[in-house]
């Protein structure tokens, strides 16, 4: 039967049937905890659980179901899994390298300081001075299992670039075996499309030739010193 407010009651009224929403609303919460203590409901629950499934598999569903299941179980433990200690140290060692390429170039003055370099900080050198030449996205990659190529980048002409970098002393010049892995890598592993050779020493006449016949810009002790000069 629909309630009849008189003038001036009609909030009241309202007041009276949220009121009574709220207490059948709390009525169930307290009930439903007592009748899943019962036995014979916990033995309903069941039957209709059985019911349900058994209408799944004969609707072709029920497997479909239970894969998506454990797939979406799987997914959500795994979201809630903390990442490996081993990526997240890779992560920082990344984020840290950054901001140190901005201070090697900074701390040379001669050839001579640069070949006290570790071959670490060498490549960071290089990274710097490639920015300096105007290339772009300069990522050094340097390390075990780096495949011949210690630096990649975009040149200014819109070109990868592959670099390889080599802290030798003056008497230890590249040879023609070095050029060749170099040249190898960086075309049929690395897909760049033209490759940097630098190196703190020299080339010997092999390896030159090899380099600039396969279009490799050479770059030794003598045009380091000139370059950083030049910037100093």
């Amino acid at each position: 039967m629909q309630q009849q407010y008189g003038e001036g009651g009609e909030e009241e009224g309202r007041q009276s049937d949220v009121e009574e929403e709220e207490q059948g609303l709390e009525r169930i919460r307290r009930m439903v905890p007592k009748r899943l203590r019962i036995p014979q409901m916990w033995a309903l629950l069941a039957l209709l659980g059985g019911i349900f499934l058994a209408a799944l598999d004969k609707a072709g569903l029920l497997w479909p179901l239970l894969f998506v299941l454990v797939i979406g179980g799987i997914v959500f433990l795994q979201s809630r899994q903390p990442r490996p200690v081993v990526i997240v140290e890779q992560e920082e060692r990344v984020a840290e390298k950054q901001p140190r390429l901005d201070g090697i170039l900074a701390s040379v003055r001669t050839l001579d300081d640069v070949r006290c370099l570790s071959p670490g900080q060498f490549e960071m050198l290089v990274a710097e001075l490639m920015e300096q030449w105007e290339y772009s996205q300069v990522t050094v990659i340097g390390g075990s299992g780096d495949l011949c190529v210690d630096i990649k980048a975009i040149g200014p002409d819109g070109k990868q670039v592959a670099v390889q970098c080599k802290r030798y002393a003056a008497q230890k010049k590249i040879s023609s075996e070095d050029m060749q892995k170099f040249i190898g890598m960086i075309y049929v592993q690395h897909r760049a499309d033209r490759g940097i050779y630098v190196t703190t020493s020299s080339y010997t006449k092999g390896a030159r030739a090899l380099g600039e016949n396969n279009h490799i810009e050479l770059i030794d002790g003598e045009d380091l010193a000139k370059t950083i000069g030049d910037i100093v």
